[in-house]
This record gives structure tokens, C-alpha cells and sequence, in this order.
């Protein structure tokens, strides 16, 4: 795996970050926070472990914010 790769035109690092941050889009648009995430993990995850172990950390959060 590349380290230059991008994702949705982001490097690796802050398309991780962005996956954290999506969360917040529910304060912007309601619901926004909880669909977002997953969206961007399911889109990448299987491209790069990083995706996928914060895609899971993130979604664990949710699941357990929900709980």
C-alpha cells in the first residue's frame, strides 16, 4: 500500500480524522452525524487497514452512545 494514496482526495491521515469529525455534522444537519461515519468507512474500508480500525473505533462510539 501506497502511503501517497488518497482518499477522496485527502491523504490517509485526515481521512481518518474526517471520519472522527463527521460526527459533528449532526449539528449541522440532524442525523447527519450518525450517517456520515459509516458512509466514509463503508467507501474505503476494505482499501486501507487505518480506514478500517478507526471506521470500527468510530462506529463502536456510536453504537455505544446509542446503548
Amino acid at each position: 500500500m501506497n502511503s501517497n494514496e488518497e482518499y477522496w482526495g485527502m491523504p490517509l491521515n485526515t481521512y481518518c480524522m474526517a471520519i472522527h469529525l463527521s460526527q459533528l455534522a449532526s449539528i449541522v444537519i440532524p442525523g447527519l452525524g450518525f450517517v456520515l461515519p459509516v458512509i466514509l468507512w463503508i467507501a474505503n474500508k476494505d482499501k486501507h487497514d487505518a480506514i478500517d480500525m478507526h471506521g470500527k473505533v468510530t462506529i463502536n462510539w456510536l453504537i455505544s452512545l446509542f446503548i
